[in-house]
């Protein structure tokens, strides 16, 4: 109650200093069922210019927001979209995010893969880029012959994201103080290959 209080308090004052704008929980009612709700929205806040003037005066950009407050990791980081499309000018529209309506067996597995492994790098500081847990999107939920098998890449969401930064600014990323390195896939391709056969690379012959 302590807690709950000191924050109405904090949330008052910077009303009332017109820092925040805080509109007030909604919630839309059924008619035709009595105490079902049909829609609602938690209460919501918005930064004004006055907040906005007072943070870059202490050198605090709302670009970089994200630097001075660390993001909790995805909590469902399994990730289901439609198939994407091309509009009429030629870039690609990604496909709208799906509900998944069951998280058992495989798929309950699956995502607590991902849970799994965000835990485990969330243990390190990562310095020189952002990174706040991975998700795993699966593409074109919507088709017909859909099984969980298309797509599956792990992104790392925010626009902020260390995924957005230039090759270059990635390599000066460190881990626990340490210097990371990129490994490229693509030319791994056929190291990948010779390693699942177990066939040494001198022993793989090519017809010219």
């Amino acid at each position: 109650m302590r807690c709950r209080s000191a924050t109405s308090t904090i949330r008052a004052v910077l009303t009332a200093l017109d820092l925040v704008e805080e509109a007030q929980a909604v919630q839309f009612w059924s008619g035709f069922a009595v105490g079902q709700v049909t829609k609602r929205w938690a209460t919501r806040f918005r930064a004004t210019p006055g907040l906005e003037r007072l943070a870059a005066r202490h050198g605090i950009q709302l670009a970089e927001v994200s630097k001075h407050f660390i993001r909790g990791l995805p909590e469902h980081p399994l990730v289901l979209r439609g198939g994407s499309r091309r509009a009429p000018e030629g870039y690609k529209i990604p496909g709208k995010v799906m509900k998944i309506m069951r998280r058992e067996g495989a798929l309950e597995r699956m995502e607590q893969t991902i849970i799994d492994l965000n835990r485990f790098i969330d243990q390190f500081t990562i310095r020189g880029g952002t990174h706040r847990g991975y998700i795993r999107v699966f593409n074109c939920g919507d088709h017909p012959a859909f099984r969980w098998n298309l797509g599956g890449r792990l992104y790392s969401p925010g626009k902020d994201s260390y995924q957005q930064m230039g090759s270059a600014e990635r390599l000066k990323m460190t881990i626990d103080n340490k210097p990371v390195c990129e490994l490229d896939i693509k030319a791994s391709y056929l190291t990948i290959f010779q390693a699942r056969g177990g066939r040494p690379l001198e022993y793989l012959h090519f017809r010219i």
